[in-house]
């Protein structure tokens, strides 16, 4: 479950920067509600309290998530041109 540490190497599978915070609260509730796990309820709980300050703070911190996401996609669409060539 990759959530808060996105640590993929491959650009094109990382949640976005622009309102990831917003977004990983949104997975949370999602996980928490579909799930029968043992602590799903508290992630789902957990996403629910924390989406409103997670949309102040990437609101917040938008001039910097915003080229920060422009990068990303630039390395992902380079990469996909790569396997597009190489194939």
């Amino acid at each position: 479950m990759r959530y808060a540490f996105d640590d993929s190497p491959l650009p094109c599978e990382r949640t976005g920067y622009i309102y990831g915070g917003v977004r990983i609260d949104g997975m949370l509730i999602k996980e928490g509600f579909s799930s029968d796990e043992d602590g799903s309820a508290f992630l789902a709980a957990f996403g629910i309290i924390d989406m409103p300050f997670s949309a102040v703070l990437d609101t917040i911190l938008l001039p910097l998530s915003v080229p920060m996401e422009m990068k990303y996609r630039k390395q992902c669409e380079e990469e996909k041109e790569a396997e597009d060539v190489s194939v």
